[in-house]
This record gives C-alpha cells, structure tokens and sequence, in this order.
C-alpha cells in the first residue's frame, strides 16, 4: 500500500512537472512570435526612413537646388539691371 502512495505521488510530481514545462514552452513560443512581430515592425520602419531620404535626394534637393537657382538669378538680374 505504500508503494502504491509512493507511486501516486511521484505520477502527481511528474505530470504537475509536465504541466509546467508546458506552460514555459508556451511562453517560450509566445516570446518568439512578439519578437519576430517587431523585427517585422523594425523593418517596415527602415524601409519607410529608406523611402523617404531616397526621396530626399532623388527629388526634394533637386527642387531645392532650382528654387535657389531662380532665387540668384533674379536678384542677379532684377535687382543688379
């Protein structure tokens, strides 16, 4: 009878073990997906930063650079004639 306690008692341990090697995984698993989901976000965001200093210089300096142009050449032109 008291092997069979004994055995009870060590099938409890076992399985309340088991359930928290279960539970860990599982936080373990949760853990993984929350940190792929920000590498995910982390990329998105460089993309976007990507994108718009791309622009930056492939446009805006440009327009920039013109507008500067029409500045000079006015005051060179109307202000100086």
């Amino acid at each position: 009878m008291l092997f069979f306690k004994l055995e009870l008692l060590q099938l409890e341990s076992i399985i309340v073990l088991l359930l928290l090697l279960l539970q860990k995984h599982a936080k373990f698993v949760e853990s993984g997906l929350k940190a792929v989901k920000a590498r995910n976000e982390y990329i998105l965001c460089l993309e976007a930063a990507n994108a718009a200093v791309q622009k930056y210089f492939s446009d805006d300096i440009h327009d920039l650079i013109n507008v500067r142009l029409l500045h000079l050449l006015h005051y060179l032109f109307v202000v100086h004639f």
